[in-house]
């Protein structure tokens, strides 16, 4: 109840990480972001930050994102979201469209095998 409580607040600073330029801190900014969205009982106040700030690093062309394995990270975080979401991914479904387009054509498979995962929970939501 305290992480879902906190969750809100911490959000938009550990996203700011995606955006550094050391790899290793938007790496475990990803990770961190990751593991808080695998315990969320509820993404919903915290979809606001997070689906902008995944858009920005694998949802546009050029990706800004340069790291594969960073890539794929957040492309699957998408996924997390997606299938815990449900419907309230509605709202972002523009930052939803642009990570799956952008990521359909990433020249790292993993992350293409990962976005068609996204598609398929976009189908059962």
């Amino acid at each position: 109840a305290l992480l879902q409580s906190l969750a809100p607040a911490i959000f938009p600073t550990l996203l700011r990480g995606l955006a550094d330029s050391v790899e290793k801190v938007r790496e475990k900014c990803a990770t961190l972001v990751s593991d808080l969205v695998a315990k969320l009982t509820d993404l919903e106040p915290v979809l606001k930050s997070l689906m902008p700030a995944v858009k920005n690093c694998v949802g546009t062309q050029p990706v800004e994102e340069p790291s594969e394995e960073i890539r794929l990270l957040l492309v699957t975080l998408t996924h997390a979201a997606v299938k815990k979401s449900g419907a309230a991914m509605t709202p972002y479904m523009g930052e939803l469209s642009a990570v799956v387009t952008a990521s359909l054509g990433d020249n790292y498979h993993e992350v293409k095998k990962a976005c068609c995962a996204v598609i398929e929970s976009l189908m059962m939501a």
